[in-house]
Parts: C-alpha cells; structure tokens; sequence
C-alpha cells in the first residue's frame, strides 16, 4: 500500500520539529519538510542550524519516518542558487528524494 505523506502545509505556521512531532503522534511514515521559505507560507529557517538539525534526525530516526520531498523552491527571475543548494543538500542529507519546484514567473520563455 502506498504512504500517506504529510505536507508541511498541514501545520503551515509549526516550526519543523513541532510539525514532526505531531506527524509521529499521527503515525504517519513519510513527510515533506519545509526547508526554504515559502512566498505565502510562515518560515522558520533549519538549513545552518546545527542542533536543530541534530534532534530533526534524533526524531526522524526515533519515529520511523522517511523525508520524502523537501520544500518550496521557486523558479522566478530572482533567485539565489546557493540558498538552494544549501536547502536540497539537507533534504538529500536527510533522505529526501524529491524536491517540490514551483513556478512563479510571468514570463515564459524564460520560466521554461
């Protein structure tokens, strides 16, 4: 049977260790985590953050859930690659297999 995953979109304003939290009181096996900022959505900021990072994979390991897919990356005329880098190399750290991208600009030829 496939996974239900749970999408950082469901607790949006949950820090990520509070999100991972309720996702194991839940029960559930796989998540996506939030690791670069989102146009819409609250932040709060792990990539750098030594500790928080250690109890992310403290509670990852503990509970038995897997990082399916890391979160948000925008395409747009503005972006800083390395800020990227810094986030899809945690997530790949962490066992992420896909990062989710987004489309957010207005012009075409260049967003494709």
């Amino acid at each position: 049977m496939n996974p239900i995953i749970m999408a950082p979109t469901v607790l949006p304003s949950a820090p990520a260790i509070e999100y991972l939290e309720a996702a194991a009181a839940a029960g559930f096996e796989q998540v996506g985590l939030r690791l670069h900022r989102s146009l819409v959505m609250p932040f709060h900021p792990v990539v750098g953050d030594e500790p928080q990072i250690a109890r992310i994979r403290a509670l990852l390991d503990g509970a038995g859930i897997d990082v399916f897919e890391v979160t948000s990356f925008y395409l747009a005329p503005e972006m800083d690659f390395a800020e990227y880098e810094a986030a899809m190399a945690l997530g790949a750290e962490l066992g992420a297999r896909i990062a989710l991208v987004i489309a957010s600009d207005r012009e075409w030829s260049r967003l494709v």
